[in-house]
């Protein structure tokens, strides 16, 4: 089985988490992720804007959103142990609901978040944030819910 273990942030070398400086949440965000799956150690990197992550045990998946604080359209996905990428969820998203809110709007991933073994991802279209399930066998997105 390729379970997922040692799952870890990166942060840049130059943060120093104990200076009184004031950081803003975007450069606080991680730089990268490292986890090992039988036996070796892969990472995950976004220098440029940094990536949101969480791991789901459940699933055995990591769920990323990369750049959330660039204010742009950004990638959005899910990978296995192995570093493959087995939901794109940008491309899901656009799918399921890209003739309604894709078209010409703004939008873009902001975070990704473990709600109950079921990973979220929160995205901001027309400057209104919304979160959705993804489901991790079939790759359904489940119905958009208004957070703010």
């Amino acid at each position: 089985m390729n379970k997922i273990v040692s799952f870890k942030y990166m942060y840049p070398a130059s943060l120093d988490r104990m200076s009184k400086e004031a950081y803003s949440v975007g450069e606080l965000l991680p730089i990268g992720i490292s986890w090992e799956c039988n036996g070796t150690v892969y990472s995950k990197k976004n220098e440029n804007g940094g990536l949101c992550a969480t791991l789901l045990e459940y699933g055995n998946v990591i769920g990323i959103v990369e750049s959330p604080y660039m204010g742009s359209f950004n990638p959005a996905y899910i990978l296995d142990g192995t570093n493959q990428i087995i939901w794109n969820v940008t491309n899901l998203f656009i799918a399921a609901y890209g003739k309604k809110y894709y078209g010409g709007i703004k939008l873009h991933f902001i975070d990704v978040i473990n709600e109950n073994e079921t990973l979220c991802f929160i995205i901001n279209i027309a400057n209104c944030d919304f979160r959705f399930s993804v489901n991790i066998k079939t790759g359904e997105i489940g119905r958009l819910i208004e957070t703010r």
